[in-house]
């Protein structure tokens, strides 16, 4: 991601792998720590772990960028996250 982000630098994609990543990486760190406690968070977490990716896309199809495979694979994690704790409440 920071590659694309130097050889496309625009706001947008650069808001990629400096902000939307980082928020991604701490919805998946939470959605882990509160596994056992609160699973309603961790399924909050895990959905709103793939907004970053979501928005990539966006910035990617706006740069016509084709998406990256790292983006669609966070993109699925998200959603294989979601799907395995969203039965648990």
């Amino acid at each position: 991601m920071l590659q694309i982000a130097k050889e496309h630098p625009t706001v947008r994609i650069n808001l990629c792998p400096n902000h939307f990543y980082e928020a991604t990486i701490t919805s998946f760190i939470s959605a882990k720590g509160e596994f056992i406690e609160d699973p309603t968070t961790t399924t909050y977490d895990a959905k709103v772990a793939g907004d970053g990716p979501e928005y990539c896309v966006e910035a990617f199809t706006a740069t016509n960028i084709e998406n990256p495979p790292i983006n669609k694979l966070v993109a699925l994690v998200s959603i294989i996250a979601f799907s395995a704790t969203n039965h648990l409440d």
